[in-house]
C-alpha cells in the first residue's frame, strides 16, 4: 500500500512544472559550466607548461651547486573542470637550500627549545 502511495507522489512530481523547469535549467546550465570549467583547465595546463620550461631552463644554466634553487610547480587538478576548489591559480614555489622560510619561522613561536632541536636534526 506505501509503496502505491509514494509511486503516485513520484510521478505526480515528475510531471509537475516546477520540476520541468529546474530539470530544463540543469540541462542548460550544465554544459556551459563543463565548457567553462574545460577551457580554464586548459589554460591552467599551457601555465604549468610555462613555468616546467622557465623552470627547467634555469637549472640547465646552473654551473655551481651552491647556485641551485628547487622550484616546486604544482600541476592543474583535472576534476577542477568541475569546480575550482581552493586552488584557483597554478603556482610555482622558489625554494632555498638551507634556509627555513619566515612563515614557517612565525609558527615555532610556541615551541620549546627541546622540539626546535629535534626539528632542525631531522
Amino acid at each position: 500500500m506505501i509503496w502505491i502511495i509514494a509511486k503516485k507522489d513520484f510521478l505526480l512530481n515528475l510531471i509537475s512544472a516546477r520540476f520541468i523547469i529546474g530539470f530544463m535549467l540543469c540541462l542548460v546550465v550544465i554544459p556551459f559550466t563543463l565548457v567553462v570549467g574545460v577551457d580554464r583547465y586548459k589554460d591552467q595546463v599551457r601555465v604549468h607548461q610555462v613555468y616546467e620550461k622557465e623552470a627547467e631552463n634555469a637549472q640547465k644554466e646552473i654551473r655551481v651547486y651552491s647556485h641551485v634553487r628547487p622550484e616546486i610547480i604544482a600541476a592543474p587538478e583535472p576534476l577542477s573542470i568541475f569546480s575550482r576548489g581552493i586552488k584557483g591559480k597554478p603556482f610555482n614555489v622558489k625554494c632555498q637550500l638551507f634556509i627555513v622560510p619566515y612563515v614557517f619561522l612565525l609558527s615555532l613561536e610556541n615551541i620549546t627549545d627541546l622540539e626546535v632541536i629535534m626539528l632542525h636534526k631531522t
